[in-house]
């Protein structure tokens, strides 16, 4: 039977846990202070898996308040994670993470062998929420993680940078698949504009040789800069937005390489 969790090392201190294919953590172990970077959906003993990683106290920072990201929060006392996505966080049920699963497995982007093992459970308790905001520096050790406010996804969608090792964990600020979130009666082209300003300043911040521990799996700096050239190219009417069913998706996409933006 296959482990629920796949941990490779992806940096001299850093360990990527795959989800049974569903989403990407990571755990920076640093010798006094550790870092879980996104809670999963929670199908199974997260704390255990960090633990066979690291023995030091940890901070759980999430990059934004979807269920494959908050989904295992419950597991923990406190996390780290924008106000704007703490409310649709929190209601987010054991119901919500099975049908999560089951789309998954539905658009064949896993294997229902890899999920034998799941155990999704009713939240026992809330985790308490240490609110974070654009260009504040959470510590842990020796590093500084800056977090760096990408909303477009959701509104709370935040990366955390850290300059200095040149590592950024951008949750699902940037994708192949970019699925974006419209605000109320807000336009299409007002979404993208509002997600590409803040895109277009965190791809000015990293560089060709940036670490970029996503949301599902590592990225190459190339996808940011497809993602860059879809949006304007969309803005100056160069592409046009179409109907396609993608994933487990059916809305419209900007399509541009090798990269799909979903205008949800």
């Amino acid at each position: 039977m296959k482990e629920i969790y796949q941990i490779k090392k992806v940096h001299p201190e850093v360990y990527q846990i795959m989800e049974a294919g569903l989403d990407a953590m990571y755990v920076i172990c640093e010798e006094k202070q550790a870092v879980l970077m996104d809670a999963g959906t929670g199908i199974g003993n997260l704390e255990a898996c960090v633990r066979r990683l690291t023995e030091m106290p940890f901070k759980v920072c999430v990059t934004h308040g979807h269920s494959d990201h908050f989904g295992g929060a419950g597991q923990f006392s406190e996390v780290y994670m924008a106000q704007e996505d703490w409310e649709d966080a929190c209601a987010i049920d054991a119901k919500k993470r099975r049908d999560y699963v089951n789309r998954m497995i539905a658009a064949c982007a896993v294997g229902p062998e890899l999920l034998e093992q799941a155990d999704i459970q009713e939240w026992d308790r809330k985790p308490r929420l240490h609110s974070i905001k654009d260009g504040d520096v959470i510590c842990a050790g020796n590093w500084k993680l800056e977090v760096l406010a990408v909303p477009g996804h959701t509104d709370g969608s935040v990366a955390f940078f850290d300059r200095e090792k040149n590592v950024i964990f951008s949750g699902d600020c940037a994708n192949p698949i970019m699925v974006l979130r419209k605000r109320g009666c807000e336009k299409d082209e007002e979404l993208v504009v509002r997600w590409l300003e803040k895109l277009r300043y965190v791809d000015s911040q990293i560089n060709d040789e940036t670490l970029i521990c996503a949301g599902h799996g590592m990225l190459q700096r190339e996808v940011w800069k497809q993602l860059i050239e879809a949006a304007e190219g969309y803005l100056t009417g160069i592409l046009q937005a179409e109907r396609r069913r993608i994933h487990f998706f059916d809305d419209n996409f900007i399509v541009w390489k090798d990269i799909q933006i979903m205008l949800g």
